[in-house]
């Protein structure tokens, strides 16, 4: 199943991040090995996720969900970078 994407802009990079740090955490748990740090130790640190990581790619997938139904958005913090907020 193939799943159609526009990005526009800085957010849009964003969620492109996000989508392509869920592969590769897919990709390791599959079995896929890299060098430097992990998949599951950049996704944990980079989005503040815990868990075991099946559980990171759970929260991961409905991240996307919930970035690509517009109920969330990256938005620019000073000094921080880009933090994930809830529309509502």
């Amino acid at each position: 199943m193939t799943t159609d994407y526009v990005l526009q802009g800085p957010e849009g990079l964003e969620v492109m991040r996000l989508l392509s740090r869920k592969g590769a955490l897919s990709l390791e748990l599959k079995g896929l090995r890299r060098r430097g740090r992990s998949a599951y130790s950049i996704c944990k640190s980079e989005y503040g996720l815990k868990g075991t990581r099946e559980s990171v790619l759970r929260q991961m997938e409905q991240m996307v969900q919930d970035a690509t139904a517009h109920r969330i958005r990256p938005v620019l913090v000073e000094n921080v970078g880009y933090v994930w907020v809830s529309n509502d």
